[in-house]
């Protein structure tokens, strides 16, 4: 046990299970782009990546490796010790600070990179107010901040530890992970999920918890998702 969080072997399944998991977002702006038009189809695809292949991963790392939630930082150690009142103000504190570093750098780097996106998920939100644009910008939100955070900050953190310059490799590679899967949003997409991934990531190691990062990362995506 390394400040209060316990260890699990390591090896190479936490590898294969980042990699399987993050596969579908390699593709997903091409999937995403040609069913599109096909509402039943996109939904089809899109739940069966973000929310049950996520699902079934996490249930063979529980059952079959003895994966707990607190390995990947969901539980409420803050800095190796237990302060819930501590993470409650960490997780409200972060909501505003993850919007701001995203927003201002996306806002200066797409003034650099002028390029078009191949697909933006802005598309699918329904343009008119109501419950159906609020409800899909809640499910991109929860979506993405939960499931890109425990992929790219919890296991990838899990995948590397115990090894030779864990922390290099954690810094250099998670950040550009999540980076690459966001190609479909064009450069300065792709140079803003960098400098957010790095910025995340280097908290993660910080603080050794993910329920900051997920309730900044949820209210980021709501919000910009929401003003679309």
């Amino acid at each position: 046990m390394v400040n209060g969080v316990n260890f699990v072997p390591q090896g190479n399944f936490y590898v294969w299970l980042i990699g399987i998991g993050i596969f579908p977002f390699f593709i997903n702006g091409y999937v995403n782009a040609l069913l599109a038009p096909v509402p039943a189809a996109y939904w089809a695809f899109e739940v069966s990546y973000w929310v049950m292949l996520p699902a079934i991963l996490l249930t063979v790392a529980v059952r079959r490796h003895g994966l707990s939630m607190a390995d990947i930082g969901l539980d409420t150690r803050a800095f190796g010790k237990r302060n819930v009142l501590l993470l409650v103000l960490l997780c409200v504190a972060f909501c505003p600070v993850d919007l701001f570093v995203y927003k201002h750098t996306y806002e200066y780097l797409r003034t650099v990179f002028t390029g078009p996106a191949f697909f933006q998920y802005e598309s699918i939100v329904p343009k008119a107010d109501g419950w159906p644009r609020m409800g899909v910008a809640i499910y991109f939100a929860l979506t993405a901040g939960v499931v890109e955070e425990v992929y790219f900050r919890g296991l990838f953190h899990m995948a590397v530890r115990g090894r030779a310059d864990a922390t290099g490799i954690y810094l250099v590679w998670s950040p550009l992970l999540f980076a690459i899967i966001h190609w479909e949003g064009g450069l300065a997409n792709v140079f803003t999920t960098y400098l957010f991934g790095l910025f995340a990531a280097a908290i993660f190691l910080v603080v050794r918890n993910l329920w900051p990062l997920i309730f900044g990362h949820i209210y980021t995506d709501y919000v910009l998702f929401s003003q679309t």
